[in-house]
């Protein structure tokens, strides 16, 4: 058989070399695992490597911490080089271009930035990881849709959002058709730069290795039943047969109410091991107006439903910070409860000084998280009702698993006893917060009286110190009350040496920089002792005499015992914006 001549033979199809592909990567080139970061440092730059630096040797170490054998991950970045003072903005486009500059999830990226992607989607594509682990803002944004915010800042769109996300077992956008497993977590960087985020890096890494090693067989979050927009009848069905259960034994629910305007409860949550059910109770449409879920009579009912049950001796009742929910519940229901088991404050006692909102405890406690507190609106507008009431079941959903797995720790920590303590405390903090103190009305305004007098000759005094062009800012306030201003006469104007701020080591006006001040400018301190005494009395007016009393004429504050890495109580306003920080009273005698 005669062989075709050359020429006829068609032309070899033309491909992306691999080379090209996995330049600027670092790793196993088939990897369970694709870590990607976002720009090169100054040593990845020279060594033409990805995470080589001082960042990339923390994150061996994290990746060590969690059990993963790093020779089973490919390293990358979204854009392989190192920009000008490690400022990212220099791969975007500035807004001021944006009528002239294709727009990508919020950002307008340059050259560089959408040739970094476009790489980063072709590796993906051709090694098929089992997982990617994105570090940082970038990755989020570059990898999902509508997970990362963006905002403007130094006339760039920047993506944010990683804190929240972290953690949260997603999946990425589609990539030439198919979506890939996708953890987002914090960048080593910023890691160094606050070391507290460090555990929290480890722990997500941990959730990677339980999910490749097969101790963890899902990802993603699971479904579970919810009824979020219920029947009377179901209502009805479901509180009937918890009251059934009450004589017999102890019943464990998890309960969280939603708010409205620190004045009305627009739904209340339940939920034990096997359903979340939110009971709704109005909306506010368009125009401001209430609709009511249930006609008047049902709704009496079912408060009276709830009454019996959530008072009930047998019932146990889970929440998170379960203090808001408790004196809502007592004021605007007449429902007085007890929480049996408050997560907020278990975590609080296993872990003091750590973060502890419902979503960070989900991201430690639960198998299979995604981040969803950004489902929640405003419930004082007309949006999607039936999404805040999803949001509500997933909270009490969330709230009774993390309670079962904090059962488990405190036991195992040995902290039974210390925890038996917290809940004491909590009942004693509970009746003082629902109680209150006795208040003096009359003499709250004599001393307030006398007090604005006092601001007033302090504000005429130090008026008078300064020419008439320099008393106050282009809008009108006193200068001694704008930072900026002050800063500006005192550090330009009159020459003094700027006092740094310990930690931003920017020059401050604050009340540590009062002392130094004088110390350098003599002449100068009767001015900064009028300024150091007319906050204190603003503060005290603002804080204790203007603090709004409750309808009946008592002062009313919100006792916490979860709220301090020393375990001492500490007080602020109530859920009804009464009150105010009681722990710090000043004697009058300054």
């Amino acid at each position: 058989m005669n062989s075709l001549p050359t020429s006829s033979l068609p032309p070899p199809p033309t491909m992306s070399p691999l080379k090209d592909i996995f330049e600027g990567t670092r790793g196993n080139r088939h990897p369970e695992i694709l870590i990607v970061g976002e720009a090169w440092g100054a040593e990845e730059a020279r060594l033409k490597l990805p995470f080589v630096g001082i960042s990339g040797r923390e994150l061996s170490k994290m990746i060590f911490e969690a059990k993963i054998n790093e020779t089973t991950c490919l390293l990358t970045n979204l854009v392989s080089t190192q920009p000008p003072a490690n400022d990212f903005s220099h791969f975007l486009h500035p807004n001021s271009e944006k009528k002239i500059r294709q727009q990508v999830r919020g950002v307008y990226p340059n050259a560089s930035l959408s040739d970094g992607i476009s790489r980063l989607e072709r590796l993906i594509d051709l090694i098929q990881p089992k997982l990617i682990v994105g570090l940082g803002n970038w990755p989020l944004w570059a990898l999902t849709e509508g997970k990362a915010k963006t905002s403007t800042v130094k006339g760039f769109s920047l993506p944010s959002g990683i804190i929240s996300w972290r953690g949260s077992e997603l999946q990425t956008r589609a990539i030439n058709g198919q979506t890939y497993n996708f953890l987002p977590t914090i960048h080593p960087s910023a890691v160094l730069r606050s070391w507290d985020l460090r555990r929290f890096v480890v722990h997500d890494l941990g959730r990677a290795k339980a999910f490749l090693s097969g101790a963890k067989p899902t990802w993603g979050e699971l479904s579970f039943a919810t009824v979020p927009q219920p029947t009377y009848s179901e209502v009805y069905a479901y509180l009937c047969s918890w009251l059934e259960r009450l004589p017999h034994a102890p019943l464990e629910l998890s309960v969280d109410i939603e708010t409205s305007k620190q004045r009305f409860i627009t739904c209340l949550g339940i939920a034990d091991d096997k359903v979340a059910i939110c009971i709704p109770f109005f909306w506010w449409d368009s125009a401001g107006a209430a609709q009511h879920y249930w006609p008047e009579d049902q709704e009496v009912r079912l408060w009276q439903l709830l009454a019996t049950l959530l008072s009930n001796p047998n019932i146990r009742i889970i929440g998170q910070n379960f203090a808001y929910d408790s004196q809502f519940l007592a004021r605007m229901a007449g429902i007085h409860c007890k929480v049996s088991f408050d997560t907020m404050i278990a975590h609080h006692l296993c872990f003091p000084g750590t973060p502890k909102g419902l979503d960070m405890l989900a991201s430690l406690y639960l198998d299979n998280y995604v981040y969803w507190k950004d489902e929640s609106q405003e419930w004082a507008t007309d949006n999607d009702h039936l999404t805040n009431w999803k949001y509500n079941c997933k909270d009490t959903r969330y709230t009774y698993d993390i309670a079962q797995t904090l059962k488990n720790l405190i036991a195992k920590f040995n902290l039974t006893e210390q925890y038996e303590c917290q809940l004491e405390q909590w009942e004693m903090a509970r009746e003082m917060s629902l109680r209150g103190t006795r208040a003096d009305d009359a003499s709250k305004r004599a001393v307030g009286s006398e007090l604005r007098k006092i601001l007033k000759a302090y504000e005429e005094f130090l008026l008078a110190c300064m020419p008439s062009d320099l008393r106050y800012t282009d809008k009108g306030l006193p200068w001694f009350k704008s930072n900026k201003l002050s800063q500006e006469i005192l550090y330009h104007y009159l020459g003094i040496t700027p006092v740094l701020h310990k930690k931003t080591k920017r020059p401050t006006f604050d009340a540590s920089s009062f002392e130094p001040i004088k110390k350098r400018a003599p002449w100068f301190a009767a001015a900064v002792d009028a300024i150091d005494r007319y906050r204190s009395v603003e503060v005290f007016i603002s804080h204790f005499l203007d603090a709004p009393l409750s309808p009946d004429g008592r002062f009313r504050a919100s006792f916490n015992v979860g709220g301090t890495d020393t375990f001492r109580l500490s007080s602020n306003s109530n859920p009804f914006g009464e009150g105010t920080n009681l722990q710090n009273i000043p004697k009058g005698d300054k």
